[in-house]
């Protein structure tokens, strides 16, 4: 496997890929947050199948540029696909990054499972995973029966435990983006991703994000080319035991592609 930090405008990206045996295929993968600077040991899983796996840092976190903020997460996966398609994207070195991908695909867990499906609503790729999301924040939490993590006081966390790296966040914001989701909530965009291949994986034992919001997001989608399957997983571990359910889709979808 080979290991290539990125740079694009303000992002910087974390890039995994085989030595042989690509496949052409690229997974762009949007974390959850505060989530984690590496993500090695899933890229390896993704890599030993001959994919190139690409984590761009949303802008204002982790090592990429400039302050933090809801938005500016969207804006990060939209800017680097562009340019990833534009042939555009370095090394940290200034270097031509020689990977040119014949196939991207979004996949993204808890909020980042938001953003690849708010993204890739607005992107011509050619898929979006969605792993345990939160698919309406309108309604997330906000339920006395149903068991969910609220996120008002994540706020707080991740600005005093990560304070440099999530740099300034806004408060107002931040409660905007808890009520509404501003502009990363998926069921907003339920009418742009009806064309959309997506595949969404949620665990029935998840208390972070309920199963059943993104089991009615699949209904509402109404979509032959929209895949739900539930899981026994919790929210952490769906991670990696989806890789499996993951690859098995993307390689089912380039058969129908090719028959």
């Amino acid at each position: 496997m080979r290991k290539n930090k990125l740079r694009y405008g303000k992002i910087v990206a974390d890039s995994y890929y085989p030595s042989e045996k690509n496949n052409g295929a690229v997974i762009i993968f949007c974390a959850g947050i505060p989530g984690k600077s590496n993500y090695l040991e899933l890229a390896k899983r993704y890599v030993d199948e001959g994919f190139t796996f690409i984590h761009p840092k949303y802008i204002g976190s982790w090592e990429s540029y400039g302050n933090f903020s809801i938005t500016k997460c969207k804006e990060t996966i939209i800017s680097f696909v562009g340019g990833l398609k534009a042939g555009k994207i370095k090394t940290v070195f200034n270097n031509s990054f020689d990977v040119s991908p014949k196939k991207i695909f979004l996949v993204g867990h808890s909020f980042g499972g938001s953003i690849a499906l708010s993204t890739g609503a607005e992107l011509d790729i050619d898929g979006i995973v969605a792993l345990a999301p939160v698919v309406d924040y309108s309604v997330h939490a906000k339920d006395p029966n149903i068991r969910e993590e609220n996120l008002s006081g994540l706020f707080d966390f991740m600005k005093f435990g990560f304070e440099n790296t999530y740099r300034k966040m806004n408060k107002m914001e931040w409660d905007n983006f808890c009520e509404t989701g501003i502009d990363v909530n998926p069921v907003d965009y339920v009418d742009n991703l009806r064309n959309k291949r997506i595949l969404l994986i949620h665990g029935k034992n998840d208390n972070s994000v309920s199963c059943n919001r993104t089991k009615e997001f699949y209904e509402k989608l109404n979509s032959e080319k929209s895949v739900y399957k539930e899981t026994e997983d919790n929210h952490s571990r769906i991670k990696e035991n989806s890789i499996p359910a993951v690859i098995s889709w993307i390689w089912k979808m380039e058969n129908e592609g090719n028959s």
